[in-house]
């Protein structure tokens, strides 16, 4: 019951506070001073973005910077590796979290088999990203434009963009190797039931974080800043 509540509100809560980043950035792009968070002002920002998306030119357009950027990042063959990560992790998240938010009795039978072979797939393509992709998102100071200030971390308020990237990236491979260890040691017969339990929990646990993670780095890497 406490994981469905801090899930069910954690997702939207994300997704609410990325778009009042951007939000924030847009009414003050010239200012380090966001400007105070004006419910009215921040619903029409979001109706007009929403119907800007809504326009074909639009959707166009950002369909092509999605597509852009694998292209980029992940050229040739590796491409594959991308698409293995998206599809398993896609899946599994969907299957996870939808069973045990909505389904008390949680995965079993045949969606529950599709979800062990796509973590298997989602364990292989995350180790092959963190060896391609690693060194992309290190810790060490950017330079140029990439180091333009943005509003993404409840705490600090104001973080680099490269730093917060990094953050998300960092956050949704951990958050993969703990969902990778115990779904391993789950299958394993030498952890009592209380055991056993407990990793369900902590895979509950993980897979949420890798889902939070997940959207802010998709905010902060592949969706543009004005799109």
């Amino acid at each position: 019951m406490i994981f469905r509540l801090i899930a069910i509100l954690a997702l939207p809560a994300m997704i609410f506070r990325l778009s009042l980043f951007r939000f924030q950035a847009a009414a003050s792009p010239k200012g380090r001073t966001p400007e105070p968070f004006r419910p009215k002002a921040y619903l029409a920002w979001v109706g007009e973005r929403l119907s800007r998306i809504a326009k074909p030119e639009a959707r166009t357009r950002l369909v092509k910077v999605v597509e852009a950027w694998p292209k980029l990042h992940y050229p040739g063959w590796r491409i594959w590796i991308w698409a293995g990560l998206v599809l398993s992790f896609a899946y599994t998240a969907v299957s996870g979290l939808g069973y045990a938010l909505f389904i008390p009795r949680g995965l079993w039978g045949v969606p529950l088999l599709l979800h062990v072979m796509a973590g298997g797939l989602f364990a292989v393509c995350l180790a092959a990203v963190v060896v391609l992709r690693a060194r992309r998102y290190g810790f060490e100071p950017s330079k140029g434009k990439a180091e333009v200030q943005c509003l993404v971390c409840p705490v600090v308020k104001r973080v680099p963009i490269p730093l917060a990237r990094a953050l998300a990236f960092w956050i949704f491979v951990a958050a993969g190797l703990v969902l990778t260890t115990t779904a391993l040691f789950s299958m394993l017969p030498w952890f009592v039931y209380t055991a056993q339990f407990t990793f369900i929990g902590v895979h509950r646990y993980a897979a949420l974080a890798a889902a939070l993670a997940a959207v802010a780095f998709v905010d902060l890497d592949l969706i543009p800043r004005r799109a």
